[in-house]
């Protein structure tokens, strides 16, 4: 119900041209409401891929890419899905068949994934694909069997951008989504670079408090919101004065 209210209050404010205090905070609540969703989604198939591979742990390749190609399918915003042995060797890949001959066991996500002794989701933070050169976003879990020995890893690779709603921001407004720890998720536009010491003002400010300071030399106003179950912040900034920051 709450996100319902939320949802039909920023539809009702947005045909105000100038955006209050109230529609700032409203605006970050929807766009964590979006990133929430969408990361719930990729969870969840990230879920169905592990019950699959931890079932029938010598299952045909085929079989697996094409079932989590169907996962991919009904995902929004997720790319791909990836799995691999317990050594870090990619071994499934929803994107190509046969999977390439790739070894990921230096990757952040796979090995924070192969050190876990239960299930949980983790998500690192944006970095390039090592064959395609392309930045995503990934989301890592453990596999195990019925002895609960890691056996491999399964792997959400997901497009960063798809996280923020941008076709509702108005051309003063912009969003930004970072771990608790302060490490970008992705930012909107992608020139987006908030001043310095601003994080740790905006902290003591305070969850759902309007805050002014400035980018560059252009006034603005931000607010920011939790995502709790991923441990995520939602930044939304909006420029007071008339100037716009080139895209």
């Amino acid at each position: 119900m709450r996100k319902f209210i939320v949802i039909l209050s920023f539809v009702l404010f947005t045909s105000s041209a100038q955006a209050t205090d109230a529609e700032m905070k409203l605006s970050a609540e929807f766009q964590a409401i979006n990133v929430e969703a969408l990361l719930r989604t990729m969870d969840l198939a990230l879920l169905g891929a592990t019950d699959l591979i931890e079932r029938d742990q010598k299952a045909n390749e085929l079989i697996i890419h094409e079932a989590l190609g169907r996962y991919v399918a009904r995902s929004p915003g997720l790319r791909a899905i990836i799995a691999t042995d317990a050594k870090g060797k990619l071994r499934y890949d929803s994107f190509k068949y046969p999977a390439k001959n790739v070894d990921l066991q230096d990757r952040d996500y796979i090995k924070r994934a192969l050190k876990q002794t239960e299930r949980t989701i983790y998500i690192g933070t944006p970095i390039k694909g090592r064959t395609s050169g392309i930045a995503f976003l990934p989301m890592s879990q453990a596999i195990f069997d019925l002895e609960k020995k890691v056996t491999g890893v399964v792997a959400g690779i997901i497009t960063p951008d798809k996280l923020i709603r941008q076709n509702i921001l108005c051309n003063q407004c912009f969003v930004g989504i970072y771990k608790e720890s302060g490490e970008q998720i992705a930012v909107y536009p992608t020139s987006l670079t908030y001043p310095e010491g601003f994080h740790k003002k905006r902290k003591a400010v305070g969850r759902g408090i309007i805050m002014t300071h400035t980018i560059g030399n252009l006034p603005a106003k931000s607010v920011w919101t939790r995502i709790e179950d991923y441990k995520l912040e939602v930044i939304f900034t909006k420029l007071t004065g008339k100037e716009e920051i080139l895209r």
